[in-house]
């Protein structure tokens, strides 16, 4: 198992970790970034999604694009979704063909609901079977002024068609808490 394989592994098992029983897939539209309403769809989310089954035959052909919600914690990756520091959207693009995948992170808020300006991205990050990890960067705005802001995405794809993306971030920089994890789907 690769090392990025390994991290998706771990992010799916720290979003099953928050209970609940159904497997749909389908997740709520975001909202205004609000911090509860934010973190509040993360949670559901893991809370519908408790056993997602790692998608075992890829598409090969066409693309797709997952919406959801990436947060974040100074502590760990669980705190990450049970109780974050910093929440936004998060939107990836695949290209099943080439394979690759882009992801845009925006609209992150912090608990007191304070916007963080800026915006990061993975571009071109290689799909490996079904799994994917790419380098993240970019700048964030906080209170001691903005700072670059980089880190790694990795992450999984889930579901009998590829319709659940799940992972990790690392982020470097100082702008945001260290720890992150992140869901979407079509």
């Amino acid at each position: 198992m690769t090392e990025y394989a390994a991290l998706a592994t771990v992010a799916v098992l720290l979003l099953a970790a928050c209970g609940g029983s159904s497997t749909t897939s389908q997740q709520p539209a975001l909202t205004p970034n609000a911090y509860s309403t934010l973190a509040r769809q993360q949670t559901d989310f893991a809370a519908r999604n408790t056993s997602p089954r790692a998608t075992a035959v890829m598409p090969t052909v066409g693309s797709a694009t997952y919406r959801g919600v990436a947060s974040f914690s100074t502590a760990d990756a669980d705190k990450a979704l049970s109780n974050p520091d910093v929440v936004g959207r998060i939107e990836l693009s695949a290209n099943f063909a080439a394979p690759s995948i882009s992801a845009s992170l925006s609209g992150l808020v912090d608990r007191n609901n304070t916007p963080l300006a800026g915006e990061l991205a993975v571009s071109n990050a290689p799909i490996k079977g079904n799994s994917f990890q790419g380098n993240l960067t970019g700048s964030v705005t906080n209170a001691a002024g903005a700072r670059t802001t980089s880190g790694t995405l990795v992450g999984g794809f889930f579901g009998q068609n590829a319709e659940l993306v799940i992972g990790a971030i690392g982020a470097k920089g100082g702008a945001l808490p260290p720890e992150g994890v992140f869901s979407g789907s079509r």
